[in-house]
């Protein structure tokens, strides 16, 4: 019962969270290695179609925000096939910080592609290699709206519109912003003599981390650095995943994210 609880029941209000597809909407994707499809039968029921996957699954509306997300998720395993799911909106006040968010999705791998008003396509799959255990294969989509000081952005830089087959509906259904939101993304801001991102503060807020955790992570985390970016990531041997978070310093010291 506990686990049925988690995986339905237990999830948020559909009508509060920040939805990117309507109901009888598609996006299609055409990558380049391969082609997504993502379609809403119903406001959280969504069917996936990439190389040998072809799935319907019920998501579930996040209770809180979660890296920014306030959308719709499932991490779900069925057999051999393991699939990590998310749909979404990602607020920011600034262009900066939504290029840096845009820079951190990509080195997570996999095809992604987004729209110059900022329908942003992820995806990733795996099958398992002879040597290896667990499911035979895995899928990872995020399907993300990127709002820019409230609204669509205009004109991004590194879009690919042609990639992008979008199908409403009907003219009442808007895919990109389903649900409309009032969230209002924090500006960039100084503490204690650092610089933060807006999207970090947000993050930071919705998890309850504060500053001096933040500097602790950066006096203590395991330090990695790339593309003059350094990440910091938890000590070894946490046993409490509120503490598990990771931060990324630019080559000034500025805090860019903040994420688990």
């Amino acid at each position: 019962m506990l686990v049925a609880c988690m995986l339905t029941a237990c999830g948020g209000r559909p009508d509060m969270a920040e939805i990117v597809l309507c109901t009888g909407s598609k996006v299609a994707v055409h990558g380049s290695g391969s082609a997504l499809t993502v379609g809403a039968t119903s406001l959280t029921t969504r069917t996936y179609v990439v190389d040998d996957f072809d799935l319907v699954i019920e998501l579930i509306p996040r209770i809180q925000r979660w890296n920014g997300n306030l959308g719709l998720y499932r991490p779900a395993g069925k057999g051999d096939t393991h699939t990590v799911l998310e749909e979404g909106q990602q607020f920011f006040s600034n262009e900066e910080d939504l290029y840096q968010w845009i820079a951190w999705a990509r080195r997570w791998g996999g095809e992604m592609h987004y729209t110059s008003d900022g329908l942003l396509m992820r995806w990733q799959v795996r099958h398992r290699g002879a040597d290896e255990i667990g499911p035979k294969r895995a899928l990872n989509v995020d399907v993300v709206q990127l709002m820019l000081r409230g609204r669509k952005p205009q004109g991004l830089k590194g879009a690919d519109d042609a990639a992008f087959t979008v199908t409403n509906a009907n003219s009442g259904c808007v895919v990109g912003a389903a649900m409309h939101s009032t969230y209002v993304a924090s500006d960039p801001a100084m503490i204690s003599g650092r610089a933060y991102s807006g999207w970090a503060l947000d993050v930071m807020r919705a998890h309850e981390i504060t500053a001096g955790q933040v500097e602790d992570r950066i006096a203590h985390g395991r330090a990695r650095t790339a593309a003059n970016i350094t990440t910091y990531s938890p000590p070894p041997g946490g046993d409490d995943w509120r503490k598990s978070f990771v931060v990324q310093v630019d080559q000034a010291g500025k805090v860019i994210l903040v994420f688990y």
